[in-house]
């Protein structure tokens, strides 16, 4: 009985796959076409994230959403300012 069922089960496979066999031709699609270069573009995805528009998981090409990108600023800047702070405590001057 186990024979009957496997071989039908086997026969049932092997029609099923020549159904998703490929049969139409393939259609080149056109190349992209570059509008700048390479250093443009890692100029600009330096500056977008610099500005906090982009999230610092190394997920470069999705921008983010206001809100975070403004909290994402607002944070570094607030960590910049402690950081010059805590210079000018410990006797250093902007200059420095």
């Amino acid at each position: 009985m186990n024979a009957k069922k496997l071989i039908a089960a086997f026969a049932a496979f092997a029609a099923a796959g020549s159904v998703f066999a490929q049969t139409g031709e393939f259609i080149e699609q056109p190349k992209a076409v570059s509008t700048k270069t390479r250093a443009e573009v890692r100029a600009e995805l330096e500056q977008a994230y610099n500005a906090g528009q982009l999230a610092g998981t190394g997920e470069a090409s999705y921008p983010v959403d206001y809100t975070y990108a403004t909290a994402y600023a607002a944070n570094k800047a607030r960590q910049e300012a402690l950081a010059a702070k805590a210079r000018q405590a410990n006797g250093f001057s902007a200059g420095n």
